[in-house]
């Protein structure tokens, strides 16, 4: 029998992911502290990588594709998963590019990360 969930099979959520947000301090110093604001079982999967170019230095950057079940990142996942956040994962850690719900229909969010490799 076809499985007819619409929803995304738990099998598929492999993966642990913690979503950090920044947090500065008032005394001037703009360094981030980050915290874990939610985690959740997510899809991780390779989605592309490519090169940068910081003045003669080249760096390879990883990105990923995060798939999670939409009620897992609470009520409102669009209004407060942001690209200034990142996610921890197996001991990489990810910045945000870009996030929502691909079909309007609550059933799935997808994250696309950063990962700057050197």
């Amino acid at each position: 029998m076809a499985n007819t969930c619409p929803c995304l099979p738990a099998g598929k959520l492999r993966s642990r992911i913690e979503l950090q947000a920044p947090s500065y301090s008032t005394d001037g110093e703009n360094t981030p502290t980050w915290s874990t604001t939610r985690t959740a079982r997510a899809s991780v999967s390779w989605a592309g990588g490519g090169e940068s170019f910081r003045g003669v230095q080249v760096s390879a950057i990883a990105t990923r594709k995060i798939v999670c079940r939409y009620q897992s990142l609470g009520p409102t996942p669009e209004a407060t998963i942001t690209p200034q956040m990142r996610v921890l994962w197996r001991g990489l850690t990810m910045y945000i590019v870009a996030a929502g719900d691909p079909d309007d229909r609550r059933r799935e969010f997808w994250i696309f990360t950063r990962e700057d490799q050197g």
